[in-house]
């Protein structure tokens, strides 16, 4: 592992699928609900992709290609594919409003599209007539799909694709939560590195079976598949997240390891409450984008053996940054999010106790303007991440907020991870979300709202009450407001925008 982490810059997507190509050809390398391809089919059509992108398309080193799909399994391919001619590839979430997907096209001009709906293809024809678009799981009309390239095109004798050594980029959009989403630029490699580390702390061998259902247009699911065929393990995903999706493709493929956010763990539990699905199979799991309730990583572990481990990292560092490994107590790893991954340090700044990170897989820079790539870091070189955060006796680090999500009521401040955290204890609560809403008196005032499980009779009065004796007056929650979801962003992560205006409206506030 030390050698792999010491030539990370070496190794890539493509030369990933060749070391299984090589060594385990039949072995599958991703599963879908209906379809799947071996290790020797995703190498093979990556170079017959390659070559298609090269003399049809005219992609070179230096190029810019933007895939737009949810998570079909050719999508590694087209990945790999890219990575061999050189090129810089730029993830855009499928199905965005036009207006969206115009702005992420003028901030990072592409030269070739890779889009999965006819809606996103006729906008993109419009916004861009000149420039080519391939089609991507299933449905292509009038256009040339991926799967067509790959499946029509014969093998020639010198059929390997002659891989660029060129470094490339790999840019993802943030998930909004604090405004208009931004261009996020990070070398690939720094995924190869975060996902050694990855590997690591999960123990992935090439027998695990990797169940990803985060999306692959999102920092967590690129590094969830490269730590997956890193490891010559087979990844298992789909399309569309659907809780009932999950139990079947994890029990009928016999997952090993579980990556996702909190939701999907919270929603499989209450999906197979008659333990309908057998999850027996899972050995561990890796929870990452938002903090997960402790009863969530309990009751995983008791129904069906399955550690679960917290991550912490974002965007602009490729993912991880810190593990808590699996070797830990359950009581350590509900409550920490871990320590630094190899050759990432973490500090907290002075006063406000922010979380700062020096990482070698930090972001080349943000675009948020057409043609300027920035990378804002404070004179000693940190990366002010705006997160809020607190160390253990042991070095663990805790996530305590987002500086941002700070409720400021009458010169207190409170923050929402607090008061949620002690809610996670309250029963009938399945999840819960503080946000603040104005008040005259006070400047802010703080609202609970709330998941309940089903057929729980209790009030917002009786839920405020739960509070009394348990935290400080200032932190009782003023209004507790229950819901049957949460708005979500694309990324599974809680809308806490959307949330607050929904509050807002509801209170008059």
């Amino acid at each position: 592992m030390a050698s792999e982490r010491k030539d990370w810059r070496h190794k890539t997507l493509a030369s990933a699928l060749r070391d299984g190509y090589v060594h385990t050809p039949g072995k599958q390398m991703i599963i879908g609900v209906n379809e799947s391809i071996t290790y020797a089919g995703a190498y093979q059509r990556a170079n017959v992709l390659a070559w298609h992108l090269s003399r049809v398309c005219g992609v070179r080193e230096g190029s810019t290609v933007v895939i737009s799909a949810p998570n079909e399994i050719y999508v590694p391919v087209v990945m790999a594919a890219v990575q061999m001619c050189g090129a810089h590839l730029v993830h855009i979430p499928p199905d965005l409003q036009d207006f969206e997907l115009r702005r992420n096209i003028e901030l990072v001009p592409p030269d070739l599209f890779v889009v999965s709906s006819e809606r996103t293809r006729k906008t993109i024809a419009s916004i861009c007539p000149d420039h080519p678009i391939i089609m991507i799981g299933g449905f292509a009309g009038e256009a040339t799909s991926v799967e067509q390239i790959t499946r029509q095109a014969s093998l020639e004798s010198d059929w390997e694709f002659p891989a660029s050594k060129a470094r490339t980029t790999i840019v993802l959009y943030s998930s909004g939560s604090t405004g208009t989403p931004k261009a996020i630029v990070n070398w690939a490699d720094s995924f190869t590195l975060n996902a050694v580390a990855l590997r690591q702390a999960l123990n992935l061998t090439p027998d695990d079976v990797v169940y990803v259902p985060v999306p692959f247009a999102h920092v967590f699911g690129i590094v969830g598949l490269y730590a997956t065929i890193l490891a010559g393990a087979t990844v298992v995903t789909s399309a569309k997240y659907r809780s009932e999706t999950a139990l079947n493709l994890i029990s009928n493929t016999r997952a090993t390891v579980h990556l996702g956010v909190a939701t999907m763990f919270l929603r499989e539990l209450r999906e197979n409450q008659d333990e309908e699905w057998d999850l027996g199979s899972l050995r561990c799991g890796l929870v990452a984008g938002a903090g997960c309730p402790a009863s969530v990583l309990y009751e995983y572990e008791n129904r069906y053996g399955c550690r679960i481990m917290q991550s912490y990292g974002m965007t602009e560092t490729a993912a991880t940054l810190t593990v808590t490994p699996l070797d830990v107590p359950v009581e350590v790893r509900a409550q920490t999010v871990g320590i630094p991954i190899e050759g990432a340090a973490i500090a907290l700044a002075e006063g406000t106790n922010e979380i700062l990170c020096k990482t070698p897989s930090l972001m080349v820079g943000i675009v948020q303007v057409p043609g300027v790539c920035e990378l804002d870091l404070d004179e000693d070189g940190w990366l002010h991440t705006g997160d809020v955060g607190s160390f253990d006796e042991h070095g663990f680090l805790s996530v305590v907020g987002r500086i941002k999500d700070i409720v400021i009521r009458g010169g207190i401040n409170i923050f929402p991870a607090e008061v949620e955290a002690l809610y996670e204890s309250c029963p009938g609560v399945v999840e819960s979300c503080l946000v603040g809403y104005s008040d005259l008196e006070l400047g802010e005032r703080t609202c609970l709202c709330v998941i309940m499980a089903e057929g729980d009779t209790q009030t917002s009065l009786d839920l405020r009450r739960f509070a009394v004796g348990r935290t400080e007056k200032c932190r009782i929650p003023d209004t507790v407001m229950k819901m049957a979801e949460f708005p979500r962003l694309a990324n599974g992560k809680i809308d806490k925008n959307e949330l607050r205006s929904h509050v807002k409206r509801v209170l008059g506030a």
